[in-house]
C-alpha cells in the first residue's frame, strides 16, 4: 500500500490523512472550526485502529481524494 492514504468517516465530518501504519492526521469539523490531531500509534489498539481505517473495517469509513481533504484541511 502507497501512502498517505485518505478517509472518512461516513455520514460525518471526520476526515484522515494515514501517513503511515503508524502515522494519521485527523481532521475534524466542529461547527466552524476544524480541529486537528495527530496519532503517532505507539501502543497496540492505536496501530489496530490505523489498520481498521485502512482496512474499513466494519464499513465505517470511505475512500477520499487527495483534494478533498485538503479542501477541509485548507478551512482550518
Amino acid at each position: 500500500m502507497t501512502f498517505p492514504q485518505y478517509r472518512k468517516y461516513k455520514g460525518i465530518d471526520v476526515y484522515f490523512k494515514v501517513i503511515s501504519n503508524e502515522k494519521l492526521v485527523e481532521l475534524k469539523r466542529l461547527g466552524d472550526k476544524i480541529l486537528s490531531f495527530e496519532l503517532n500509534a505507539k501502543q497496540f489498539p492505536e496501530k489496530l485502529f490505523i489498520q481498521d481505517v485502512l482496512n474499513n473495517e466494519g464499513g465505517r469509513w470511505e475512500i477520499i481524494s487527495e483534494e478533498d481533504y485538503k479542501n477541509i484541511e485548507q478551512k482550518q
